[in-house]
């Protein structure tokens, strides 16, 4: 299981996706700005810093 630091190296997380593997953690730095993405693996944790705005995730079934 892997972490993948979003803003270095990866730039967002549309861009850790494709080297995460199910198990493996996609951690947000601080100042991450939102995007919309879509997530086709299982088992992917995101996590981030505590803000006072928290984060957002809404999970439409497709």
């Amino acid at each position: 299981m892997a972490q993948l630091p979003v803003l270095v190296p990866y730039a967002t997380i549309t861009n850790a996706l494709p080297a995460a593997a199910p198990g493996d953690t996609i951690v947000l730095a601080a100042g991450y700005c939102p995007e919309a993405l879509v997530v086709s693996l299982n088992n992917i944790t995101l996590t981030g810093p505590a803000s006072v705005h928290g984060i957002a995730v809404f999970i439409a079934a497709s």
